[in-house]
């Protein structure tokens, strides 16, 4: 859960607390001001068309993610042996931090918000 008064780069030391490939997924749809669905369902042939609009920090998410060899997703888990994308994730957030992404990308782009958690 949020503390009083957080900020963006409180936010983003939160999310890299949770388990991969979840914060780099949240983080990389945070930069690229892309809704979660866009995120959770991106493959490795988007990535390849959108490598010019794609951010330095964006860039740098992706080349850290490994490549499934049967899956096509960037962001992807192991569930009890079965390989799939991170689905979730809208939840996962509003249990973790009580925000919905709208609220995530809110603070993302405007540094000086802060959240008054109650």
């Amino acid at each position: 859960m949020l503390k009083n008064n957080m900020t963006a780069a409180g936010l983003i030391s939160e999310i890299q607390k949770m388990t991969q490939p979840r914060p780099a997924a949240i983080i990389f749809g945070l930069e690229m001001g892309w809704s979660l669905e866009r995120v959770i369902f991106f493959t490795w042939g988007q990535a390849k068309d959108c490598q010019s609009t794609l951010t330095p920090l964006a860039r740098q998410i992706l080349s850290r993610q490994l490549r499934h060899i049967s899956l096509q997703y960037v962001f992807w888990f192991n569930s009890r042996g079965d390989c799939m994308p991170v689905y979730g994730l809208c939840w996962e957030i509003f249990e973790e931090f009580g925000l919905l992404w709208g609220e995530l990308l809110l603070i993302y782009r405007s540094p000086e918000v802060c959240i008054n958690a109650v």
